[in-house]
């Protein structure tokens, strides 16, 4: 006899979510864009990720982790059942935040959310609803723009590169004596980018994450924006939506 299931969005289930593999794998490369297996620390594992999309929401939850706004996280998580839902849904994300919410994530193309996709995901978020579990769908319009894909990429870069502590100690001291120091002007100090970067990835400077860098962006010792805000709360669509999607 088969072992029951936990109840969806139970604290067993949860349990059960957290301690099992990915219900999904994926296959190995047949373009070098397609997949991607990058060791995960808060996993303790390689996370096998499918196409630039879900290699950028996984550094997203990396740094999200690193910061404590979540904390935990799991990638290929669960699949509901037809008991549960009457159909099946997988997303390809879950997470814990710092409040004990339990978030699923869906990731999407924005130029493939056609009106009838839109109102699976709905249908979706409304199902999962009553089960405690919230339904966000990240895209690449929002909130995995191009600079927030850019500046991620080149952060966890920089912090795999040999970059002494000491030196990052110091560019975080003089940032924290100062306040604010911009990207340009630390580099005429002698800081190499790449300490910045590093510096950036760790926690312990902080770059405006959703605009391009430039010689006049701040570099601060808190953040400038509200990560929460952007990457764990549902966005309502506006009447508009469409509109800017077509247009951009």
């Amino acid at each position: 006899m088969s072992e029951k299931v936990p109840r969806l969005g139970s604290s067993a289930w949860a349990d059960m979510v957290w301690s099992t593999p990915p219900v999904d794998t994926i296959k190995g490369r047949s373009r070098w864009t397609q997949a991607h297996q990058p060791w995960c620390k808060p996993l303790a594992r390689h996370a096998a990720m499918q196409g630039r999309l879900e290699y950028i929401a996984l550094l997203v939850l990396m740094f999200l982790h690193m910061l404590g706004l979540i904390v935990r996280f799991k990638d290929h998580p669960f699949a509901t059942s037809a008991e549960d839902l009457g159909r099946e849904i997988r997303p390809d994300l879950l997470a814990q935040d710092n409040k004990n919410r339990l978030i699923t994530i869906e990731l999407k193309t924005a130029r493939f959310v056609t009106p009838a996709v839109q109102l699976q995901l709905d249908a979706n978020r409304k199902g999962l609803k009553p089960f405690g579990l919230e339904y966000l769908v990240w895209h690449d319009h929002h909130p995995l723009t191009h600079p927030v894909r850019h500046n991620l990429q080149h952060m966890r870069r920089a912090a795999s590169e040999d970059v002494q502590p000491a030196e990052i100690a110091r560019l975080c001291e003089l940032i924290g004596a100062e306040g604010e120091i911009p990207w340009g002007a630390l580099v005429a100090r002698g800081f190499d980018t790449t300490c910045v970067l590093a510096a950036c990835w760790q926690g312990r400077a902080f770059l405006p994450l959703t605009r391009p860098i430039e010689d006049a962006t701040m570099i601060r010792d808190h953040s400038h924006e509200n990560y929460s805000a952007i990457f764990l709360d549902e966005k309502p669509l506006h009447d508009d939506w469409w509109e800017n999607l077509n247009a951009s």
